[in-house]
C-alpha cells in the first residue's frame, strides 16, 4: 500500500491523540479513530478498513469540519458518570459546555462551532475542527479539563472515597512512579503525569466540602443561582479621575495661554506696536496644540504619584473584571448571534481568511458557554472577480460553513450600489434577502404540515431539491433561499441558508477586523 500526506497525518493525529489512553474501557465493539478530509465531500479514515467506523464517517461527512477524531479514554469513559439520562450538555467548568448527543447519527445536526460533543450511546467524545494545526491542542486541552472535572466529582462516581477512580492513582500520602502528591494546610494538590511533558495540576479545597455530600452542595448551588445571589451583579461606580486629569490639563494650557498673551500685553505697552495682537488669532490653535501635551503631562504625573486602583476596578463606563460565568437558566437561553461581514476585493489569504479565523475562535468560546452564532458575508467582489477567484472564496465559504449573497455589479443590467462606500446597501441587500427567505421559510413549513409542498401539490416532500425518487433532501432552510434567490431572476448570488438565518442580535464587522477570543 502506498502512502501519502494525508495518511502521515492520519497517523501522527491517531498517535497523538489516543496513543496515551493508558485506562481505556475494555469494549471490543467501539473502535476509535480520525477522520480527515481529502477533497470536499471525501474522507479519509484511520484505521482504515474499518466497518465500525463507518457510521463516525458519514457523521463527520454530514457535519463537513476538516478533521475530528473519535476519542474513548478513561476520563472520557468516567465522564458520563455525571451525565444524566436528560442532559443535553455538560459543564465541564464554570467557562466550556459540550454538548451531548443521543447517537452518532445526531452528530450531523450538532452545534458545530462548539468543536466538540459526547455521544452517549457509545461512551465517546468526538472533537473536530477546521484546521488540522488545532485537532491536537484542542484534544488535549478538553481531556485535562474532563480529567479535572471526574476528579472533582469523584465523591458521586466512587461513593465518597477521597480516592480518584482511575487505576494506577496512588492512596493519598504516597508517592510513586511518575505521580507526586502534596499536602499543605487546607488544600491537597495532585500531579499526575500525562506522558506529554505536561503535569496537570488537580487542586481542590478540603475542608467542610469533604463533609457534605456533593448532591447537597449542588442543590445548594443551584438554590443560590435561581435566587440570583450567586451572581448578585456588584456596584459599578461612576470614576471621575479622568475628568479631574482632563480638567487639570485644560487649566495647564489656559495658563500657558494666558503667559504669552500676558507677553504680548507687556511687549504693546512698551513700544505701542499693536500689529503684536494678530498672534492672538493664533490662541486657539496653539491651545489644542498645548492640550495633547498637558494631557500627556497629567497622565504620566497621575500614574506615578496618583491612584492607580481604578484600573483594576469595574466602573459605569470601564471594565477591566471580566463577567461571571451566566447562572442556570440563562445558558439555555442565550441569544443567536449573526456576524455580518461586509467585502469587496479584499484578498481572501491576506484579509478575509484571518478575520474569519479570529472570528470562528470567539464563535467557539460562544459555543461552549451554550450560545449559537453564524456568519453572514454580503460580498459584492464575487460576481466581479475572476472565475479562479471566485471558486476559492465559494469553496472556503463552503468549508467554513458561512452564508454569503452576492448582488450584480454597479451599472449592470440599471442595478445600482448605493451609497457612497456602498456597504450599508451591500448588508441591507443581505437583510432583505433573509427576510424574504424567512417568509418563503414560514410557508414551506406550514406546506410540509399540510402535506403539500406550497405549490397545492399534496404529498410532495419539500425537502427534496425536485421531488425525484432517491434524490438527496435539500435542507429546508437551503431550498428556502435558493426559492427567494430565483425570485431575483438571477441577480442574486446566494448560499448558505441555514446561516442566513438572523438571530437576536447582530454583530457587524469589517473585512480586517480581528475579533477577541473572549
Amino acid at each position: 500500500m502506498d502512502y501519502d500526506a494525508y495518511d502521515a497525518l492520519l497517523h501522527h493525529i491517531f498517535k497523538q491523540t489516543q496513543g496515551d489512553a493508558w485506562f481505556k474501557p475494555a469494549a471490543e465493539n467501539i473502535s476509535t479513530g480520525v477522520c480527515l478530509r481529502v477533497e470536499p465531500g471525501v474522507y479519509r479514515v484511520f484505521p482504515y478498513e474499518n466497518p465500525e467506523l463507518e457510521p463516525f464517517e458519514a457523521a463527520i461527512r454530514a457535519l463537513s469540519p476538516e478533521v475530528a477524531v473519535k476519542v474513548r479514554s478513561a476520563a472520557v469513559h468516567t465522564a458520563f458518570s455525571v451525565i444524566g439520562p436528560d442532559d443535553i450538555s455538560l459543564a465541564i467548568d464554570s467557562k466550556i459546555r459540550i454538548q451531548v448527543l443521543d447517537t452518532m447519527l445526531d452528530l450531523g445536526s450538532a452545534e458545530k462551532e462548539q468543536r466538540a460533543a459526547f455521544i452517549r450511546d457509545e461512551r465517546v467524545m468526538i472533537v473536530w475542527s477546521d484546521s488540522v494545526d488545532d485537532i491536537i491542542p484542542s484534544t488535549l486541552d478538553l481531556e485535562s479539563r474532563l480529567l479535572k472535572l471526574v476528579w472533582r466529582a469523584r465523591h458521586g462516581i466512587s461513593g465518597g472515597t477521597l480516592t480518584p477512580n482511575i487505576p494506577g492513582t496512588p492512596s493519598p500520602g504516597s508517592t510513586f512512579g511518575g505521580s507526586r502528591m502534596s499536602l499543605s494546610g487546607p488544600r491537597r494538590t495532585l500531579l499526575m503525569s500525562t506522558g506529554t511533558g505536561t503535569d496537570i495540576e488537580l487542586t481542590e479545597k478540603i475542608a467542610s466540602m469533604d463533609q457534605t455530600p456533593s448532591a447537597d452542595i449542588a442543590s445548594l448551588k443551584d438554590k443560590e443561582l435561581e435566587a440570583g445571589l450567586a451572581n448578585k451583579p456588584t456596584p459599578r461606580p461612576t470614576k471621575v479621575y479622568a475628568a479631574i486629569y482632563i480638567g487639570i490639563a485644560v487649566a495647564l494650557s489656559t495658563f500657558f495661554m494666558g503667559s504669552g498673551v500676558k507677553i504680548l500685553l507687556m511687549e504693546v505697552a512698551l513700544d505701542n506696536d499693536f500689529l503684536r495682537l494678530a498672534l492672538v488669532a493664533t490662541v486657539p490653535l496653539v491651545f489644542c496644540i498645548a492640550l495633547f501635551f498637558s494631557i500627556q503631562i497629567v497622565n504620566t504625573v497621575s500614574v506615578v504619584i496618583g491612584p492607580i486602583a481604578q484600573v483594576y476596578q469595574n466602573s459605569k463606563y470601564y471594565s477591566a473584571i471580566p463577567p461571571p460565568a451566566p447562572p442556570k437558566g440563562v445558558v439555555e437561553h442565550l441569544p443567536h448571534v449573526t456576524i455580518q461581514m461586509p467585502v469587496y476585493k479584499e484578498s481572501l489569504e491576506q484579509t478575509i481568511a484571518p478575520s474569519v479565523e479570529s472570528i470562528k475562535k470567539a464563535m467557539q468560546t460562544y459555543a461552549r458557554q451554550g450560545g449559537t452564532s453564524s456568519i453572514m458575508i454580503c460580498d459584492d467582489g464575487i460576481q466581479v472577480l475572476s472565475e479562479e477567484d471566485r471558486e476559492l472564496r465559494m469553496q472556503f465559504y463552503a468549508n467554513q460553513d458561512i452564508a454569503f449573497v452576492a448582488r450584480p455589479p454597479h451599472g449592470q443590467n440599471g442595478f445600482v450600489r448605493a451609497g457612497r462606500f456602498k456597504k450599508a446597501s451591500n448588508m441591507n441587500y443581505g437583510l432583505a434577502l433573509s427576510i424574504r427567505m424567512e417568509e418563503i421559510l414560514e410557508q414551506l413549513q406550514a406546506a410540509n404540515v399540510n402535506g403539500q409542498d406550497g405549490t397545492g401539490t399534496p404529498g410532495r416532500n419539500p425537502f427534496r431539491e425536485d421531488g425525484g425518487e432517491g434524490e438527496e433532501e435539500m435542507d429546508i432552510e437551503e431550498r428556502a433561499l435558493q426559492m427567494a434567490v430565483d425570485e431575483t431572476n438571477g441577480e442574486a448570488w446566494a448560499k448558505g441558508g441555514r446561516q442566513m438565518r438572523v438571530g437576536e442580535i447582530i454583530l457587524i464587522v469589517d473585512s480586517d477586523t480581528q475579533v477577541p477570543e473572549d
